[in-house]
């Protein structure tokens, strides 16, 4: 069953006027994790580059949520111990 135009305007949704536009921004996030060293502080400084045409961001830090922060400005979980990523 599909939705009406009745059903999405109930739910707060309305059709754009003349002259209105949308506007997205899309990013794509990869987490990897890499053992063997230490840091001294929950994030180091990220780095920016752009390759072929591309930006793109590097972080690094033992939190994930607090590497997160510095890159897009959101955590990534909503508790890292409870998903197991918290620092170790």
């Amino acid at each position: 069953m599909g939705i009406t135009k009745y059903g999405l305007e109930a739910i707060g949704y309305k059709a754009f006027g003349p002259g209105e536009t949308v506007k997205g921004t899309f990013m794509r996030m990869e987490v990897f994790s890499v053992q063997g060293f230490t840091l001294d502080a929950p994030c180091l400084p990220h780095f920016e580059e752009r390759i072929a045409g591309v930006s793109f961001k590097f972080g690094f830090g033992y939190s994930l949520n607090e590497v997160c922060k510095l890159l897009i400005g959101d955590v990534f979980v909503d508790d890292e111990e409870k998903c197991g990523v918290a620092p170790v």
